[in-house]
């Protein structure tokens, strides 16, 4: 069975499962999860869009001159917003590091800090 059968019949399996959830009257958790997925993700590109704009029009938000600049803490919020806009447009990764990459339990917190 190559890659994209599998994709596709695990698809289906799901898809079987939450109609039968639905014919009993009970939501299917995969159902709750792609309701809340939207709204999350949502979220991560407001917020990236946000941060994003912050930084390109107001680089004093972030340091007052060149100098006092902390530059490890900035790159980790730069990849943070990276992150948040590719989890905000809706990729979702194969590889398990890749998903732990993108997800906000990380970037959010991060982003959230150059507010500090």
């Amino acid at each position: 069975m190559t890659k994209s059968q599998s994709h596709k019949a695990s698809y289906n399996e799901n898809k079987i499962a939450s109609a039968s959830a639905k014919k009993r009257g009970v939501k299917s958790y995969l159902f709750i999860a792609q309701e809340n997925a939207f709204i999350v993700r949502l979220g991560s590109f407001l917020l990236a869009l946000v941060f994003s704009v912050i930084i390109l029009f107001n680089p004093h938000f972030v340091a007052v001159d060149s100098q006092s600049i902390q530059h490890g803490l900035l790159s980790l919020q730069m990849l943070a917003i990276c992150c948040a806009f590719i989890h905000g447009i809706g990729f979702s990764a194969e590889n398990i590091y890749f998903r732990v990459l993108i997800s906000p339990f990380w970037h959010w917190p991060v982003m959230l800090s150059l507010l500090w």
